[in-house]
């Protein structure tokens, strides 16, 4: 049996896997952000029912590209494991 993950746990990416990573995540922001009203108005609906709290469609783009910038960064700095 696997212990959860708590806010200590730390995963080690490779470099070039936080890199892919980091990439992959930019294109599903940059889909998201040039996609219709009804796509979006679909993962809204598909949120809601698992997704509490205040997040939005909008959110959920914006920290897909924080996150892809910081890994990117971090990967970049050396900041995750070669």
């Amino acid at each position: 049996m696997s212990t959860p993950p708590t806010a200590t746990t730390t995963t080690i990416l490779r470099g070039e896997e936080a890199t892919e990573l980091a990439r992959l995540l930019s294109y599903v922001e940059d889909w998201l952000l040039h996609t219709d009203e009804f796509v979006t108005g679909d993962l809204a609906r598909f949120l809601d029912s698992f997704w509490r709290g205040p997040a939005t469609v909008d959110d959920l783009i914006a920290m897909l590209g924080e996150f892809s910038v910081l890994l990117g960064r971090r990967a970049r700095e050396g900041q995750v494991h070669p």
